[in-house]
């Protein structure tokens, strides 16, 4: 398949409307065999690449992006589901080791410190 600039341009929707970001697609044609070099800006920075590549290696360089970043997104979800599931159990085990703890806090630092962290964590669990 021969990639041209309008096909970049398709895949770049696809990216921009994947990550939620928009980028440009640059381009240049510095030789004398008439070959377009391409890349993917954001900022004033190259993104994707070191600098301007055939369209072919973009290409792919965004294909792979893409289902890089959905798979990211769905591992991440998968993690945020399995925290949420266990919220209930880790806080009530945060609240029991409190009660065991809470004396350690009287006598050194590193102790008081962490409980600080849990009690911490219990009020943003119940939203205080």
């Amino acid at each position: 398949m021969k990639i041209t600039k309008e096909v970049l341009l398709n895949k770049l929707e696809e990216l921009s409307r994947v990550t939620g970001y928009n980028y440009d697609l640059v381009y240049r044609n510095d030789n004398p065999k008439n070959k377009w070099y391409y890349s993917v800006m954001s900022g004033g920075n190259h993104l994707l690449t070191i600098g301007y590549v055939p369209s072919i290696i973009l290409h792919d360089c965004m294909d792979a992006f893409i289902k890089g970043y959905k798979q990211m997104n769905i591992l991440q979800k998968d993690a945020n589901a399995h925290i949420i599931l266990a919220a209930q159990d880790l806080l009530f085990a945060l609240q029991e080791m409190m009660s065991v703890f809470q004396d350690h806090e009287q006598y050194d630092e590193e102790s008081a410190e962490v409980i600080s962290l849990a009690r911490a964590a219990i009020a943003k669990a119940k939203g205080i």
